[in-house]
């Protein structure tokens, strides 16, 4: 009986803890292991705003040390942020979670290939923090063309009938990358490489 009473009690405290402590699957994030660019490219990501969709929604925030930032539900869809993009600004920075410490990730470019691993949210979920890749083509230095995006623990994937389209959109208002969650967790400052480290 004693035996029972401690099995349900460590099912409790494990159940409990999962709601405030984030469940996350990170095995397969390497990607920060490697450079940020693997060779001489012919065009570089700007990292003076956002890369905005043109044709579906969401956006996403690049940053010089490989960091990548995913915009999703604060922003409207493409069309409708290019309408208006400055309106579109100050809506997405009333966003409680523009400046969060989640849904961030690390990239690299070969020649014009885009590939990048990182990790979205949902606490409705066992697994809160989900793993992501995502792979495209640089267009040119405002215009990046996302292929797949793929969520590794449902083997779900997203840009499966159509690429998602982004555009460069020239913006200071930028999430705040020194707030990512596992740059300073130990597994990460082990093995992250040279470029990606921060300069300043």
């Amino acid at each position: 009986m004693k035996k029972i009473n401690v099995s349900v009690g460590l099912l409790m405290l494990i159940t409990l803890s999962s709601c405030f402590i984030p469940i996350t699957i990170r095995k397969d994030f390497s990607v920060f292991k490697q450079p940020v660019y693997k060779s001489d490219n012919r065009f570089k990501l700007r990292y003076d705003g956002i890369y905005v969709s043109v044709n579906k929604s969401g956006g996403i925030a690049f940053y010089a040390d490989g960091k990548k930032r995913t915009i999703g539900s604060a922003l409207p869809r493409g069309s409708e942020f290019w309408s208006d993009p400055d309106s579109c600004m100050k809506t997405i920075l009333k966003w409680y979670k523009y400046d969060a410490d989640e849904i961030w990730g690390d990239y690299y470019i070969k020649n014009d290939t885009f590939y990048s691993e990182g990790f979205g949210l949902n606490y409705s979920e066992f697994i809160v923090r989900q793993f992501f890749i995502s792979k495209g083509v640089l267009l040119n230095d405002t215009t990046l063309l996302i292929t797949s995006n793929k969520n590794t623990h449902y083997d779900i994937e997203f840009e499966k009938n159509e690429p998602n389209v982004f555009r460069f959109y020239k913006t200071k208002l930028k999430p705040d990358s020194t707030k990512i969650w596992y740059i300073n967790k130990r597994w990460y400052q082990r093995g992250v490489h040279e470029s990606r480290k921060r300069k300043d």
